[in-house]
């Protein structure tokens, strides 16, 4: 709710996946890392999430529409995704918006 009016969020996520509290606080802490950086750096006014489970973790695909190039430079962000990703995440952006994957 606090990105009403800012941000379009769709989420689509099974409920089936968001049986570990400990996963949610990560899972809402990463989309909103996503959402954040998508608005104020890339200008994005819709982000879409969405998971399945793999043999190690919740895997989430997370992209905006955001026109604008999101910097290489690693921030806190950044540093945090390597927290707490299983294994390694990939960010890419391209003119039509930009796609994180991560496995949490």
């Amino acid at each position: 709710k606090s990105w009403s009016g800012i941000l379009q969020i769709e989420i689509d996520i099974p409920e089936a996946l968001l049986k570990s509290p400990a996963r949610n606080a990560s899972l809402v802490q990463t989309i909103e890392e996503f959402a954040a950086n998508s608005y104020r750096h890339g200008m994005a006014t819709k982000i879409a999430v969405t998971a399945i489970e793999n043999s190690i973790g919740l895997h989430l695909t997370l992209k905006s529409n955001g026109s604008k190039k999101i910097s290489t430079k690693r921030g806190l962000g950044s540093e945090w995704l390597d927290q707490i990703a299983i294994g390694t995440w990939k960010m890419q952006s391209t003119p039509t918006g930009t796609t994180l994957k991560i496995t949490i």
